[in-house]
């Protein structure tokens, strides 16, 4: 059975960046290796993918028409759009990578804040400065508190974006 909070299916959500992480480093592998194989096990990571929620590929395929190309400049254009490819692709992986952390974050609490909205409280990633300056504690933590502490400490003017 899925995670489900507030109508997200989080597992399905984490499977999708998962697939696509996996697409595209195939892509980006298939652009850089030409006319070369790609590795059995990458391609086997895409498919269990893929398979898992029975979806087809996320990624386009990229192919390389070379019907009425003059023959002389094909080979240098190809290879020049393989590399701005890649590229671009390396690109994205690397967002992704950045973003990796702040997505299982905001996952690991989405599986949370359901059960915790129900019972009147809401996650809080809470910094103690006092103890920081002091360095007697971890810089922050991730905790929970009562909706009406929450509105206390932020104020009115932040109080409407609080989950009622």
């Amino acid at each position: 059975m899925a995670d489900e909070a507030e109508g997200y299916d989080l597992e399905m959500i984490r499977d999708f960046f998962e697939q696509l992480d996996w697409e595209l480093m195939a892509a980006q592998q298939d652009m850089k290796r030409g006319a070369r194989p790609l590795s059995p096990d990458l391609l086997a990571e895409v498919r269990s993918h893929a398979d898992r929620r029975g979806t087809p590929i996320i990624w386009p395929l990229v192919i390389f028409d070379t019907e009425d190309a003059p023959g002389f400049q094909t080979a240098d254009c190809i290879a020049g759009l393989r590399g701005e490819l890649a590229s671009g692709l390396q690109e994205a992986l690397d967002a992704i990578n950045t973003l990796r952390p702040t997505f299982r974050d905001a996952l690991a609490i989405a599986e949370q804040s359901a059960s915790l909205n129900r019972r009147g409280r809401i996650p809080v990633f809470r910094f103690k400065v006092a103890n920081i300056l002091t360095g007697t504690m971890e810089e922050s933590f991730l905790g929970t508190m009562e909706r009406a502490e929450v509105r206390w400490r932020v104020g009115a003017e932040r109080e409407a974006a609080i989950p009622q």
